[in-house]
């Protein structure tokens, strides 16, 4: 009881009591670090928690014990409660009008790894932006372009604007547009095009689709467009495309009527 009172009587020394505060502060903040890596770890080990979360409950772990050790080193230090509490609303609404952009980016970060929608390696589209996505930050999402970019989107316009995912789906739909001109009968474009789509449909695949087909799109005074359609495996929608443009351009000089100085190559506007 008498070394209680002892150490109590110390700590309401002044001088005595701001240094015990302040080493209470310094100590939970050295070892801040030690107790956000083992959340860390324990995220990382876990079968349940998503693994994509451990950096940012790392951060968010290290925040808590920097704030509460904070908090107590004030109380240590002789701090009343009121003006504990009066610091750190204060201290609050400033770091809030402060950091307004970083809090919107952290929380839309939060939300992208809840509800997943897309996840590493998926290619997708968001806020203008098309590329195979490399991380999922706390405050930016990392994405690599067709032409080996590398563009960091921050969250809040990634999770505020459309996202196209094109990896979810095991089948893609490829939609081109074909040009021919009007002394080109309907009735030979459609039917060579059409074997055409179905000869690369075979080649890849993609069972339980529909299939192959070719229409009329557009009608104008020399011209007629035509529209093929045909599913295959998202991995394929490039080598695909390129197929169809390619063939299409090499057979379709063959038909009787055709001028080729009249009109481009066939010409993709899906």
């Amino acid at each position: 009881m008498a070394v209680a009172d002892s150490l109590f009587g110390v700590a309401n020394i002044p001088h005595l009591a701001g240094a015990m505060g302040f080493a209470v502060a310094a100590i939970g903040i050295w070892q801040s670090g030690r107790v956000a890596n083992w959340v860390r770890d324990g995220v990382l080990r876990s079968t349940e928690i998503d693994h994509e979360l451990a950096p940012f409950a790392r951060q968010m772990a290290r925040l808590v014990c920097i704030l509460v050790s904070i908090g107590i080193a004030m109380v240590v230090a002789g701090v009343g409660t009121g003006g504990l509490v009066a610091f750190v609303s204060a201290s609050g609404l400033g770091l809030t009008l402060a950091l307004q952009s970083m809090l919107l980016n952290m929380a839309s970060g939060v939300a992208l790894l809840m509800f997943r929608p897309f996840k590493s390696e998926d290619e997708i589209e968001a806020a203008g932006v098309q590329g195979r996505v490399k991380a999922i930050k706390l405050m930016s999402t990392e994405l690599r372009t067709a032409d080996n970019v590398h563009v960091s989107l921050p969250n809040s316009k990634v999770w505020g604007a459309e996202i196209r995912n094109f990896t979810t789906e095991p089948f893609r739909r490829i939609d081109i547009s074909v040009t021919v001109p009007n002394a080109v009968e309907a009735d030979e474009a459609l039917p060579l095009l059409l074997a055409i789509a179905q000869r690369i449909a075979e080649r890849g695949g993609a069972p339980g689709q529909p299939q192959p087909e070719v229409s009329v799109q557009e009608l104008k005074e020399t011209t007629t467009t035509l529209r093929v359609r045909l599913w295959c495996a998202s991995t394929q929608v490039d080598e695909h495309r390129f197929a169809l443009l390619t063939e299409a351009r090499r057979a379709l000089p063959s038909l009787a009527g055709w001028r080729t100085s009249q009109l481009p190559a066939p010409v993709d506007r899906g």
